[in-house]
């Protein structure tokens, strides 16, 4: 459906007759009923949908989706691509506006919504009673066990850690691109930063890693969600220590310019092969190499990372070094406060 709205005469001058298809309605209708252009939309939708129409500006070009009702009573998604029109003296005088029915994808996206729902608490119950039952075998039997046996318990004990860590990465992931920040606050950065190596110390010496740290002498608050943004930088330690051989080097840094905080890990490890950085932040992505197949992981903590930061208004930057990766991330500053030097 392709529709012009003219934005003095506040009424659709133009609707292609494929409007009939996607709204019940003929284009004869639009055209004597202005008001049926806005009625057509569910009230919860219809104030962004005014908006955006009318604040668009010269060069933009808006894609919004919202509800619309149907001449035959269901309710379905659509999208709406708008682009202005300008007259032969650049002023803003018409709306173009591409409407396409993009129920079918809502309904895909919900199905998938409630299968993720299903799997991070259906199939998690299950396994942490196998788990119970499992610990308390082992105290039985443990002590009877030869070094292959208890080889086989480790491996079991290993596998449904990753598992639960899986369910509980995808969890997550879902819950950050349907609900985005849930409680901001204002973080004091550098702690949140120490809170993170902290927690990493113990990792970090079991793979001799030697760690060093450049931060600035200041104050650097952001706004977000605390909880979440740990759960990033944690994510890029972590993996910056699982990656690397022992007795790697891994350097965290944090610096501002121009009103945001940069913070990011870099390590001298295996780095990510060329052929697989275009897929890096897509859910379970895992590059296939001899140096890091045994290595744990769910393939879905990167794309966590991305939508964390991007739900934050920041932006995640990788980098490839000479040996080693660099992940960073840019978030909106909201304070500093000068302390003095280190």
């Amino acid at each position: 459906m392709v529709c012009k709205y003219n934005l003095f005469q506040k009424a659709l001058v133009f609707v292609s007759p494929s409007c009939l298809t996607v709204t019940g309605y003929t284009n004869h209708e639009f055209i004597d009923s202005p008001a049926l252009f806005w009625d057509i939309i569910l009230p919860e939708d219809r104030a962004n949908a005014e908006n955006a129409l009318l604040t668009i500006q010269p060069g933009q070009v808006v894609n919004l989706d919202y509800r619309i009702r149907h001449k035959q009573g269901h309710i379905y998604w659509v999208r709406n691509s708008m682009t202005p029109i300008l007259d032969g003296e650049d002023t803003l005088v018409d709306i173009m506006c591409a409407i396409t029915d993009i129920n079918p994808y809502y309904e895909l996206s919900e199905l998938k919504s409630q299968l993720i729902r299903m799997a991070s608490h259906d199939l998690k119950h299950p396994l942490a009673i196998a788990m119970g039952y499992f610990g308390i075998l082992l105290e039985d039997i443990g002590p009877l066990l030869n070094e292959p046996q208890r080889g086989m318990t480790q491996w079991i004990t290993e596998s449904h850690e990753l598992m639960n860590g899986m369910l509980t990465e995808l969890a997550d992931l879902e819950q950050v691109g349907m609900k985005g920040v849930q409680h901001t606050e204002k973080i004091d950065w550098l702690s949140l930063v120490d809170k993170v190596l902290e927690q990493s110390a113990l990792q970090l010496e079991n793979h001799q890693h030697q760690l060093s740290i450049e931060r600035p002498s200041t104050t650097l608050t952001v706004d977000g969600e605390a909880i979440r943004l740990h759960q990033v930088l944690f994510n890029l330690v972590s993996n910056a220590i699982k990656y690397t051989p022992n007795g790697g080097k891994i350097t965290v840094q944090v610096f501002v310019e121009n009103q945001r905080v940069y913070t990011e890990v870099q390590d001298n490890g295996a780095g990510v092969p060329e052929e697989f950085r275009p897929k890096l932040f897509k859910p379970f992505s895992r590059a296939k190499s001899p140096d890091t197949a045994h290595i744990p992981g769910t393939g879905l903590g990167l794309s966590l990372v991305k939508s964390i930061i991007e739900q934050h208004a920041g932006e995640v930057i990788y980098r490839p070094e000479s040996k080693g990766s660099t992940f960073g991330f840019w978030l909106p500053l909201a304070d500093v406060t000068t302390l003095g030097t280190d």
